[in-house]
């Protein structure tokens, strides 16, 4: 395990923030914030990651079973482990947990706001809908994207009347967080 001083994380996590603003001198409000976050996120995490490292490096060098997130995370990550339980408690992963993790590595942001998603799209459709989550890529410009598709059980013109209250109620003070790599759609 990396032991860096946290002072000195602190200072690079400033120094990247001054050198991202002085590289971007006519970003918007919106932009300068996403980007404060996405730092704050990560340091955030790494000292999740730094705690639970402590904590669990004993139980782990002692044979205990190792569950996903264990076995994904490695101390060079920026993400909570137990992210990966929590999402996989309120989604269902149609590719292998692996890819979604390595997507959502790429993108800190996207976990908090997946958790808070799951979260307001159960107070939306009253019938406790299943979620899928699905890695994609654009076959017209290769990207790739998180898609988060709602069974929602009602019939089309409910389903369809729910997700638009749910995106002018919710998702679209949220869809900024999240680099435009999160679309939440019908099944």
């Amino acid at each position: 395990m990396e032991e860096d001083n946290p002072k000195d994380t602190d200072d690079k996590t400033i120094q990247e923030m001054d050198i991202w603003d002085a590289s971007n001198p006519d970003a918007t409000f919106l932009e300068i914030e996403i980007k404060a976050r996405e730092l704050a996120s990560k340091l955030e995490a790494r000292l999740i990651r730094d705690s639970v490292l402590k904590r669990e490096t004993d139980s782990w060098s002692k044979g205990k079973k190792k569950g996903i997130d264990q076995l994904l995370f490695t101390p060079n990550d920026t993400l909570d482990p137990n992210v990966l339980n929590t999402l996989q408690e309120q989604y269902v992963f149609r590719d292998d947990p692996r890819d979604i993790w390595s997507f959502l590595k790429q993108y800190p942001l996207l976990p908090s706001v997946l958790v808070e998603a799951h979260h307001n799209l159960m107070k939306y459709f009253p019938n406790n809908p299943q979620v899928f989550l699905s890695v994609e890529t654009d076959p017209e410009d290769g990207s790739q994207h998180l898609i988060a598709s709602v069974d929602s059980g009602l019939d089309v013109d409910e389903s369809m009347d729910t997700l638009e209250a749910f995106d002018r109620g919710w998702w679209s003070t949220r869809f900024s967080q999240t680099y435009g790599r999160l679309c939440i759609t019908l099944e």
